[in-house]
């Protein structure tokens, strides 16, 4: 699900190249919302519409709009990772944990690099073989090519 389906046919080019030519006979049929050619901000309400209580979704989204797919997908009894930061308020987060709690549904925070695998292998070598640290420090600059990725996301 996304907001803007004229975005569709490049996302079908790149999942074909990047995963389709790798694997010939992997599936990559999809169900889209909103649809080609199709700009909607709330699209992913129909998205919802598809699920079943039980299942589950991942949000990765500007920050502004985590808090209302949130909300709609737990109040329809569906699982919910959101990737950093869960939402703006500590009002909304209370919320989300209250209604969870309500529909007994798990609400996940996904910090990203804790799942990078070049960070994992750093900590592997860490913890296998260089021993305890009194100081470490590290950093991480984001490619400038990515800024205009994380600015086409209204």
């Amino acid at each position: 699900c996304g907001t803007n389906g004229k975005k569709l046919g490049d996302i079908r080019k790149h999942m074909q190249q990047a995963i389709g030519d790798a694997y010939k006979d992997m599936d990559l049929t999809m169900d889209w919302w909103p649809g080609d050619d199709v700009v909607d901000t709330r699209a992913y309400i129909q998205a919802l519409d598809a699920f079943k209580p039980g299942d589950a979704c991942v949000i990765f989204t500007p920050d502004d709009t985590h808090f209302d797919m949130a909300l709609e997908a737990i109040r329809r009894g569906i699982h919910v990772m959101i990737t950093k930061p869960a939402v703006k308020t500590l009002a909304e987060h209370r919320q989300l944990y209250e209604e969870a709690k309500k529909k007994n549904v798990l609400v996940m925070i996904e910090v990203h690099k804790r799942f990078d695998s070049m960070y994992s292998d750093a900590r592997d070598r860490i913890r296998d073989g260089l021993g305890e640290f009194s100081y470490f420090y590290s950093f991480m600059s984001q490619p400038k090519f990515q800024l205009s990725t994380f600015r086409s996301c209204k």
